[in-house]
């Protein structure tokens, strides 16, 4: 006879061994009854007695806390899937989710911050981590690595060390994206001009802009995203900043000839379109509808063209090189616990983040190609890397290496929105020069350090 017994035969022998105890207990009983009675001793007493029942224990209900996020592509939307899925899993912890358009949702923050109401995670540009850990808004994450010997080597270095202010941890990677230069196969190809590869130059950028650019038939080579001149200073030697912080660079001769350039790309090349000739259309949808044949953007920017089924080949190409080598720009998003999380539910937050930022659920979205993974084993694998369009989706992951953040400083949204891009918009239209434009940019940006020195920032919660 086995001796592994099915459950339907455990359970029809449990219930026959229980009619057998029942039925004992009843001809006990009887019997019990017809005899004599007899005085009870104390021991018999004591023995005889009831035991009290117990209480089931009463089931705990899960704690409850809030992530946040702005609206950006689906992404917004698959990550709020991805903490629902944590809520279900998980016994303890219960998250809202909390959505609305990018700039709500920073005026909504900085209302609840004020009032010690955010919510207990958000998810944070490079910049606002910045402007939010400078502040104190962002707590330290190190003490809760530590204890669970958390392991960052799977997410790329750049993006651990934008999550970094002071030399502490202050949130994990969720994304990123670099910003490399999508491209018309198709106008290239009927051109003659070569596609952007990896010997590529700022130089081999114009002379295929010029090629590709058809006036008649309404074609233009290039396209002018606002804050994508960064690359060609970076890759030419300059900065914005000095490397203490106690001055800009922007008058500096490599600085202003680069904004230059980028400048005269649509102002003496005319191969970049004015906003006129734009006809309030962004530079995707040009790109989309054929009429622009490169443009710098993230991944996330050609969702439209793959759904849209556009009639033309495209792909990705390396950025150009500079004298100083290649250098691009890089968007990315982190997680963080705020300072208003309550000291007892920073463990429930901590759980959640790990949770959306693990390797499951990086391979849920990988292939939709919204952001780049955060983690190299996805970004690096079939999920990822075998899911196009576009066909040269590794290159984005071969120029990791020249990716870097764009603020190095806080109070971006001063200095670099306010101060310096008005400053290059001025130049992009052609209503200012360079030279010009930067000296007066320079007066002002070194006049806001002096307003906002480095000492007045402080450290992580």
């Amino acid at each position: 006879m086995n001796a592994f017994r099915s459950s339907e035969q455990a359970n029809t022998l449990t219930r026959r061994h229980l009619l057998k105890l029942v039925g004992i207990s009843l001809v006990g009983a009887i019997a019990g009854a017809c005899a004599p009675k007899a005085e009870p001793t104390a021991g018999a007493a004591a023995a005889t007695e009831a035991p009290a029942p117990t209480k089931p224990a009463a089931k705990v209900a899960p704690v409850k806390i809030t992530a946040g996020a702005w609206a950006i592509a689906t992404y917004a939307e698959l990550q709020g899937e991805s903490y629902k899925r944590f809520s279900e899993q998980s016994e303890a912890v219960d998250v809202e989710w909390l959505q609305m358009p990018w700039a709500d949702y920073w005026t909504k923050m900085t209302t609840l911050l004020a009032a010690g109401a955010a919510p207990e995670i958000s998810l944070y540009t490079p910049e606002t981590f910045l402007d939010h850990a400078a502040r104190s808004a962002i707590r330290s994450l190190d003490s809760l690595i530590d204890r669970d010997g958390y392991d960052l080597s799977d997410f790329y270095k750049v993006l651990v060390d934008m999550s970094m202010w002071k030399g502490k941890m202050g949130a994990i990677p969720a994304y990123h994206s670099p910003i490399v230069c999508f491209y018309n196969k198709t106008i290239l190809s009927e051109a003659g001009a070569e596609f952007p590869k990896e010997t590529w130059t700022w130089a081999d950028l114009r002379e295929a802009a010029l090629k590709a650019t058809d006036a008649d038939k309404g074609i233009w080579g290039f396209g002018l995203e606002r804050e994508m001149w960064a690359p060609i200073i970076w890759s030419n030697g300059g900065e914005v900043w000095n490397d203490d912080f106690s001055a800009s660079r922007v008058d500096e001769e490599v600085f202003v000839n680069g904004l230059q350039w980028w400048g005269d790309l649509r102002n003496v090349d005319h191969v970049a379109p004015s906003p006129a000739e734009m006809a309030d259309m962004k530079t995707e949808m040009l790109f989309q509808t054929g009429k622009l044949t490169m443009v710098f953007h993230p991944l996330s920017r050609s969702i439209p063209w793959v759904d849209a089924k556009v009639p033309f080949e495209w792909d990705l190409g390396w950025a150009p090189k500079g004298d100083q080598g290649r250098s691009l720009r890089l968007g990315a998003g982190v997680w963080g616990i705020t300072k208003d999380c309550k000291p007892e539910l920073v463990d429930a937050a901590w759980d959640a983040i790990k949770w959306v930022s693990g390797p499951e659920e990086g391979n849920i979205w990988a292939g939709l190609h919204i952001n780049v993974p955060a983690r190299k084993s996805v970004a690096e694998s079939p999920a990822f890397l075998d899911t196009p369009p576009p066909e040269s989706l590794g290159i984005q992951l071969e120029m990791m290496p020249y990716a870097r953040m764009p603020y190095k400083l806080p109070g971006s949204s001063e200095w670099w929105n306010n101060i310096l891009s008005n400053g290059v918009i001025l130049v992009e239209l052609g209503e200012e020069k360079a030279a010009d434009q930067m000296q007066e940019v320079k007066k002002l940006l070194d006049q806001w350090l002096v307003d906002n020195p480095m000492s007045k920032w402080t450290e992580l919660v």
